[in-house]
């Protein structure tokens, strides 16, 4: 069971750092529903050493990542990084880093985003990333999962981002989700025998095994050759 602390008002200062502790402790995502943003600003201040979201006025407060989450970020990193700058595709950045899908609204810290070579100007401001990202990927820990699964599987189709990927160190999958008029659209689901061959970086030939090992090599970043190859998605 995934375990949430959950709050209707935000606490009182006194009480504030006790109840995010014990959320550390536990391994729990500390919420707090129905807040302005200033109140968000001011847990950002308080609270730096947690990733604090801002989701369509609640607060959501994570605490840090584990090891595998890290080593599934790292790989991840290395993988898209490659393929993308030998192909000139765009950026691939990752967390921390403030995404500003709707001002003082809908403020995320993904783990992984990709924007394509033509929006990166528009998109990388000097504080934060300011509208959506091409590509988002959240990778799952025990205290992130139901809202990576839920509120953010909706919170991303809202604000058009047009691929969502679900990692899954405990699986060890990747669930690749595209953008339709309907809503996310579950495009394939990998398992670590298999390549990731749908959506923006279904050529760079990206080993899903290799994303939840030791080392940086998931995925050599060169495209498919030989008949029935495509190129890389356009910038």
């Amino acid at each position: 069971m995934i375990e949430v602390a959950q709050s209707h008002q935000k606490p009182a200062a006194a009480t504030q750092a006790s109840q995010v502790t014990m959320g550390q402790a536990q391994g729990q995502t500390t919420i707090w529903e129905n807040q302005s943003y200033s109140a968000y600003v001011e847990a950002v201040a308080r609270f730096p050493y947690l990733q604090v979201e801002y989701i369509a006025g609640d607060i959501v407060m994570a605490p840090a990542p584990t090891p595998r989450h890290q080593i599934a970020s790292a790989n991840l990193m290395f993988a898209l990084q490659s393929y993308s700058r030998q192909h000139g595709l765009g950026m691939v950045l990752a967390a921390p880093l403030d995404v500003q899908l709707e001002a003082e609204t809908s403020i995320v810290q993904p783990d992984v985003i990709f924007i394509r070579q033509a929006r990166t100007q528009d998109l990388i401001q000097e504080q934060s990333i300011q509208g959506a990202p091409d590509l988002i990927i959240e990778i799952l820990s025990p205290s992130t999962a139901r809202v990576d699964r839920a509120v953010k599987l909706q919170l991303y189709a809202r604000h058009l981002v047009p691929e969502y990927w679900i990692v899954n160190p405990t699986d060890q999958t990747v669930e690749v989700y595209t953008l339709q008029a309907q809503g996310y659209l579950v495009a394939g689901i990998y398992t670590p025998e298999e390549n990731i061959t749908a959506g923006l970086f279904a050529q760079a030939q990206i080993r899903v095994g290799n994303i939840f090992g030791p080392a940086a090599n998931a995925g050599d970043g060169q495209p498919e050759t030989g008949p029935g190859a495509q190129s890389p998605p356009a910038a």
